[in-house]
């Protein structure tokens, strides 16, 4: 968790700028400890002793005030020296950095705790550091440690903490420090499913009070949730700037495209390497008026839009499950799906002209199969909430009918002498 210093942004209206960014390694390929190994380097023929690496190369993007957005890109793609660049922590090489408001960094949560210290003070002690005095700590205290769930760990010194202890005060630490410029990186996968819920709904409390988030994550679904633009970065360039369907669709296609090359490049295919080249491009839930969704009234019709990325054209089937948050499985349907579109390209849809759910959360898993082997060649999850009023998870399809009485035959029938009858 870091605090960074920079000049202001030229535009007001822009929380963080790049301006034609770039950043270098020195990357050492042989350790040198004495004078004499130095010259002997200076005249060895064959791979030098240290090269340039270009981590990143003339990045150029604005995050505006109040705006999600998301980076993403494979490993080695540069992300995190983006983040880094952001907070302070190294300097660019070449171009401009300027940020423009109050900064907390989540880039691994907990990094500024001292494992002697107590909860409680490494609480007190983080709130000093980003300018925070000792009686505006006392009215986050409380807040941050009913976040965290950590009651009766507060004075413990942390060392004693498990991992998940760990993190869950580390993240509630940040999301109190009232910052205006958040950066988020892999940290939502924290503590159990209910916890990450709390996490979730903190960050979407965040960008209701207008706070600006760079979020960086390898989870699509994640990227989709909360961005309102992504950033794709590979090989230290920006290759995509747009919506967030539009970008996380060029990068699906980036990965086919890179998981191509690697294939033709190898020797021996591997088995099912085929279909190791088809992947999900898109998975979406859409609304009776075509909108991307991610809530639902109860009762009403929705969508499963599937955009399935493929270099082959072999027959592939598409399998849905509806699960409960906790993974129980509520429904299941399959298709064969045949190439109709260019270079592979296909398309999908499964339509619920009344989704039965009536509240609470549910997961659609999206899986791409082998249809002879089963083989399952990528999977997808897209999470729901049916904004219900509670109650019943299920409305099902009914009617009511209330027949003309008639008279039970029991009731006609004599007693049985000597026996009382009773009513």
């Amino acid at each position: 968790m870091t605090l960074a210093a920079h000049k202001p942004t030229r535009d007001p209206a822009n929380a963080v700028e790049f301006d034609g960014v770039s950043r270098t390694f020195i990357i050492h390929h042989e350790r040198v400890e004495s004078f004499q190994d130095w010259f002997i380097q200076r005249f060895r023929r064959g791979q030098p002793a240290s090269e340039e690496f270009w981590a990143l190369r003339g990045v150029t993007f604005n995050v505006r005030r109040g705006e999600t957005l998301g980076v993403i890109g494979r490993n080695g793609a540069g992300k995190s020296t983006l983040l880094k660049l952001v907070t302070g922590i190294l300097e660019p090489t070449g171009g401009a950095v300027r940020v423009s408001g109050r900064l907390y960094a989540m880039l691994e949560l907990g990094a500024g705790f001292h494992p002697e210290l107590s909860g409680r003070d490494n609480i007190y002690l983080n709130g000093s550091i980003y300018g925070f005095g000792r009686k505006a700590m006392r009215r986050k205290y409380q807040q941050i440690v009913e976040f965290a769930e950590l009651e009766n760990f507060i004075d413990t010194p942390v060392k004693y903490y498990s991992s998940g202890m760990f993190v869950r005060l580390g993240f509630a630490t940040a999301i109190h420090m009232d910052p205006e410029i958040l950066v988020v990186d892999e940290v939502l996968a924290v503590g159990d499913s209910g916890f990450r819920r709390k996490c979730k709904d903190a960050m979407r409390a965040l960008q209701r009070r207008g706070v600006t988030i760079l979020f960086v994550s390898h989870d699509s679904e994640e990227v989709r949730e909360f961005c309102h633009r992504v950033v794709l970065l590979s090989g230290g360039r920006v290759v995509a700037d747009g919506t967030t369907e539009d970008v996380l669709t060029e990068y699906a296609r980036l990965q086919l495209r890179e998981a191509g090359h690697a294939a033709l490049a190898a020797s021996e295919p591997a088995p099912g390497s085929e279909h190791a080249q088809a992947q999900f491009g898109q998975v979406a839930l859409r609304d009776a008026t075509g909108q991307i969704v991610q809530a639902l009234a109860p009762g009403a019709p929705l969508t499963a839009d599937l955009l399935v990325l493929s270099t082959g054209n072999t027959a592939l089937d598409v399998l849905l499950r509806w699960r409960t948050p906790l993974g129980l499985l509520l429904c299941e349907t399959r298709r064969t799906l045949q190439p109709n579109g260019p270079d592979g390209t296909r398309r999908l849809r499964c339509h619920f002209p009344a989704f039965p759910v009536q509240s609470g959360d549910v997961m659609l898993e999206a899986a791409l199969c082998d249809p002879v082997t089963g083989v399952v060649v990528d999977r997808a999850e897209v999470r729901l909430t049916v904004d219900g009023a509670g109650g019943a998870l299920f409305a099902f399809d009914h009617t009511w009918e209330q027949p003309a009485a008639t008279p039970h035959p029991a009731a006609a029938a004599p007693l049985v002498a000597g026996v009382k009858r009773e009513p």
